[in-house]
């Protein structure tokens, strides 16, 4: 079954222990604003939903293209993909930057071997 937007919006909001107030602060908006994107994510502007992903840590990408749950267990802060895409966890900020790195790192190998052909 395939998970809507505002599905996934809740369920990744409600993984990180976010309020809808608390993500209306974050966007410089009412938390009524807030709630009438999360119900409606249909009629929020790109730029919106844009920033709303980066609050939440995911892609746009994933957000429109991928479905996910969460899982039962003892994490609360992990949202499974079930589209072929490994688990994504919410990551601390040491982590994000060792992963980016680690990506960065193997797009310039994926360069130079390109390169080398």
């Amino acid at each position: 079954m395939d998970s809507s937007i505002k599905e996934k919006l809740r369920l990744l909001r409600e993984a990180q222990g976010l309020s809808q107030k608390s993500i209306a602060k974050r966007l410089n908006l009412t938390q009524q604003a807030y709630s009438a994107i999360e119900n409606n994510p249909e009629n929020a502007k790109l730029d919106r939903l844009r920033e709303l992903c980066k609050i939440l840590g995911i892609s746009m990408r994933t957000l429109f293209l991928c479905n996910f749950k969460c899982t039962d267990g003892a994490n609360q802060n992990e949202i499974v993909v079930t589209d072929k895409l490994p688990v994504i966890v919410f990551l601390s900020d040491t982590e994000k930057l060792a992963f980016e790195k680690q990506i960065s790192n193997l797009q310039n190998e994926l360069q130079q071997l390109k390169s080398k052909t």
